[in-house]
């Protein structure tokens, strides 16, 4: 019995186990570069400011209620009184909240990776009606506060204007809503009629924004030169506008959808627990990018195994039709090359364009197999045509890189086509009667 279509298919097997490996070592490398940039992004945003979550204003209230506790005396063996002091505090919500953000982008540099960075400039407004506080008779002491993520960010002294008067911010000294805050001292006289309220942040950040909805009516308006945002959070705009320009978003909430007062109950008592429940209680947007090129290349390596499971077939199909005969170390040296492609990818998208980087690695790996397969198959026109293939497939999968909501579906047609037109090239061969053709041969081997 002829063994060399067995050693031979054994050796493609191996090659295909190989490849695999190979294919996993990529997608590796290509998880390192992407944890290379997530840490140039946390350098810059130790220098710079990490991404920024906006709580406030709101009203912080104490009070002190003086009062007689009766207590038994042993040694004088009688009931005394005594004065007892208790002081507690609470938030209090204002009636209207505008928030007015405008984003100012710029970019920093780490080595090679560029972080997008940015500067909000914000107008905050508010409402404050006299009959919310009904019960001010122990009240000894109001601060307007604004809780910010990363405090370090804060680029102004804020000051605010209560109606005609100027209140000054100071830096909180407490943990308070997300744990760093500014305060401003608010004296009792003004809580005791209706009030305007203004105040202006300018504030740095990178990759992204977020406001807490802390307010009974809230009405947040966030514009940016970024054409690719990512709205975040528990509420979506209620309008948003996106184009190459930028983008614009308008949200409004109210304190029913967001239960913010059954969550500031709790703050003066568990700070910690407070800050972790508004964090994920926001909105918001993420500066990125549509598909980054580590994402695409990570895309494009799913369908790595089919690329060359495809061109093993095609080879295969060469070589039932007895037309070429081709050794399983010509099949690793296209399979080399189809990985190359992916190093190439990667490689290059981290100076230029994706765009150009994929046109670049596509086209000199499709010239090196055309190159190779017109001397080792002896003939061009089934290089040039197996080439024209290969274009024909980086350019399918390029599209579907691209696309961000169809990708899924387009990859199931390319596979679905690429099958269909594996049955249809193959439908006139008759795979019994080649069978019989290679157990006759293999017995006339032996005689």
């Amino acid at each position: 019995m002829n063994s060399r279509p067995l050693l031979k298919c054994a050796g493609i097997f191996v090659i295909l186990i190989i490849f695999s490996a190979v294919l996993s070592m990529v997608e590796y490398k290509v998880s390192e570069r992407q944890s290379y940039r997530d840490q140039a992004t946390q350098t810059v945003a130790k220098g710079w400011s990490h991404p920024q979550l906006i709580a406030g204003p709101v009203l912080r209230l104490s009070f002190e209620r003086k009062y007689i506790d009766r207590k038994f005396d042993k040694e004088l063996k009688q009931y005394v009184e005594i004065q007892k002091t208790r002081r507690w505090s609470e938030y209090r919500l204002f009636s209207n909240v505008m928030i007015n953000a405008s984003l100012e982008m710029q970019e920093r540099y780490i080595g090679i990776f560029n972080v997008p960075v940015y500067t909000a400039k914000i107008a905050l407004s508010a409402a404050h009606l006299a009959n919310d506080l009904r019960d001010t008779t122990h009240l000894i002491n109001a601060e307007l506060l604004i809780s910010i993520k990363d405090i370090r960010g804060l680029a102004n002294q804020p000051l605010l204007a209560w109606n005609d008067q100027n209140i000054a911010f100071k830096p909180g000294t407490a943990q308070q809503l997300l744990g760093s805050y500014i305060e401003a001292p608010i004296p009792l006289t003004l809580l005791k009629s209706d009030a305007n309220l203004k105040m202006d942040l300018n504030l740095r950040g990178v990759k992204k924004i977020g406001f807490v909805p802390t307010a009974q009516n809230l009405s947040a308006t966030l514009t940016a030169p970024w054409a690719h945002p990512s709205f975040i959070g528990n509420y979506l705009p209620s309008k948003r506008t996106v184009n190459e320009s930028g983008f614009s978003s308008n949200w409004t909430v109210n304190s029913f959808a967001s239960s913010i007062e059954r969550v500031l109950k709790a703050c003066t008592k568990e700070p910690q627990q407070c800050a972790n429940t508004l964090q994920n209680n926001q909105f918001g947007a993420h500066l990125g990018n549509s598909v980054d090129v580590y994402q695409m290349t990570d895309r494009a390596l799913k369908y790595g195994f089919m690329f060359i499971a495809l061109t093993f077939v095609v080879f295969a199909l060469l070589e039932l039709q007895r037309r070429y005969s081709i050794h399983p170390i010509q099949y690793g040296f296209v399979a080399a090359a189809l990985a190359i492609f992916y190093l190439l990818v990667i490689s290059l998208s981290e100076h230029i364009e994706f765009k150009i980087a994929y046109a670049i690695g596509s086209a000199v790996c499709t010239f090196l197999i055309c190159s190779y397969l017109r001397v080792a198959l002896g003939s061009t026109r089934v290089a040039l045509s197996l080439s024209a293939a290969f274009v024909s497939l980086y350019t399918m999968m390029y599209a579907i890189l691209q696309s961000e909501d169809y990708a899924f579906l387009m990859g199931t047609l390319l596979v679905f086509a690429l099958l269909a037109g594996i049955m249809f090239a193959t439908r006139n061969i008759n795979w019994q009667q080649l069978t019989l053709q290679n157990q006759e041969q293999n017995q006339g081997d032996e005689v």
